[in-house]
């Protein structure tokens, strides 16, 4: 009977052993989770800003196209003008 006892007794300390471990890898487990989580939020914050700041730039590159188009219309109109003048002058 206390040889029973103690075979319980080793299998109950062998059983808490193997609940501590599964208990620390849970915990590990939840820490690796949370760091997970704080990475992909990470990178959604910077993947908005450069969502962002390539839509920025694409608005200032139609504003430079606009631009250079208008300077291109100003300067043959200028052109134009000189010829017009040296035309009738």
């Amino acid at each position: 009977m206390q040889l029973e006892v103690w075979a319980k007794e080793r299998e109950a300390a062998g059983l808490r052993t193997s609940l501590n471990t599964l208990m620390s890898e849970i915990q590990r487990l939840n820490k690796l989770c949370a760091e997970r989580k704080e990475a992909e939020d990470s990178l959604r914050k910077k993947w908005k800003k450069i969502e962002e700041f390539d839509a920025r730039r694409s608005e200032l590159e139609a504003i430079y196209t606009t631009l250079l188009k208008f300077n291109t219309e100003v300067f043959d109109f200028e052109e134009l003008k000189a010829l017009v003048y040296l035309t009738f002058n």
